[in-house]
């Protein structure tokens, strides 16, 4: 009888934990701690019970699948037999694994994978306070962050990882290719172009002598920019094409088969301008999109940009609602 009202009671599946005695790997939403740039931790806790009920349970991995042993993988198969999955796959080089009755959660998916996942924004530190920008006959570009040397060791297993998208899986050759083409606009007569290329990775605090100058110098190239240059890096997806989205900026997106959040108040395609693999059509494309803006509808566009990232890419508010609604069927593609 108590097993009959607790099936009643119990109408939406509860959220668990799996084990969490693996040593590395943890997500954020369990450590709570956050990376440098990263905006606060959404504190899921409500969600969470602190033990299975055995009945419509999901567990939820609180490690990233690129760290687990074979051990724990096969750990987490054995728990999907008679449980739904969630896991997280957010890393530059997100793995292959494959957990049947799962949902994987990603910010970024390879031009390589090919399964279903739900794909979630980035946790950046939102950029909301840097105000729009007027109108220019001129418009302004920028981009400042890493961009790799080009070595044999980073050339070779970014460019044949994948026969059939050799290049799209390159973020470094994008980036370079894309660069030599804004360089080519910046001589001032139609476009003015920003470029601070960093000699290390943006993330790696480790590397950073003035965090808060580093910081500063790349807010300030968003500021003064109407449009963000925004590469894929060794993911297939990047922080800033977000915190552009948060202050209204308008994205350039070179074409590497990116994979974006689903939207339900608008089409992606308004949000950002997309030019090819490497970049060489920017020039023809931008004159195209800018000579369309008036005073109002460059306004207009920034304002929009700005309420539908705090609608429905903010990163707390999108888990908030992946997990408190359960609609993790809805947002897979």
């Amino acid at each position: 009888m108590v097993e009959l009202i607790e099936s009643l009671v119990l109408k939406e599946p509860r959220y668990v934990w799996a084990d969490k005695s693996y040593s590395i790997g943890l997500i954020d939403i369990y450590s709570l701690k956050k990376q440098v740039f990263q905006g606060d931790i959404p504190d899921l806790s409500s969600y969470f019970k602190e033990k299975s009920s055995e009945r419509r349970d999901i567990f939820v991995v609180p490690h990233d699948a690129g760290y687990w042993d074979n051990d724990y993988n096969i750990y987490i198969n054995e728990l999907a037999r008679f449980h739904r999955i969630v896991y997280f796959d957010r890393g530059d080089v997100p793995s292959r694994r494959i957990i049947h009755n799962s949902f994987k959660l990603q910010n970024a998916r390879p031009p390589t994978h090919k399964t279903k996942s739900v794909i979630i924004p980035y946790n950046i530190t939102d950029l909301s306070h840097i105000p729009s920008r007027a109108l220019r006959k001129i418009p302004s570009v920028s981009f400042a962050g890493f961009v790799p040397k080009l070595t044999v060791s980073r050339l070779m297993p970014r460019t044949f990882r994948s026969l059939i998208h050799p290049f799209q899986s390159n973020g470094m050759l994008i980036r370079k290719f894309g660069l030599r083409e804004l360089a080519k606009m910046s001589d001032g007569n139609f476009s003015q172009v920003n470029t601070i290329v960093r000699s290390h990775y943006g993330g790696a605090q480790s590397l950073i002598s003035n965090l808060e100058l580093f910081r500063e110098e790349y807010t300030n190239s968003i500021a003064v920019s109407d449009l963000i240059f925004s590469p894929r890096g060794d993911a297939n997806a990047s922080q800033r094409f977000y915190e552009a989205l948060s202050c209204g900026r308008i994205p350039i997106v070179p074409n590497s088969s990116m994979v974006f959040p689903k939207l339900t108040s608008d089409s992606w395609d308004s949000l950002y301008l997309s030019v090819n693999t490497f970049s060489t059509d920017i020039s023809s494309k931008l004159h195209s999109y800018w000579s369309n803006f008036s005073t109002r509808t460059f306004v207009e566009i920034q304002q929009r940009i700005r309420s539908i990232y705090q609608a429905e890419l903010d990163y707390r508010k999108f888990l908030h609602k992946l997990f408190s609604h359960n609609n993790f069927d809805s947002h897979l593609q």
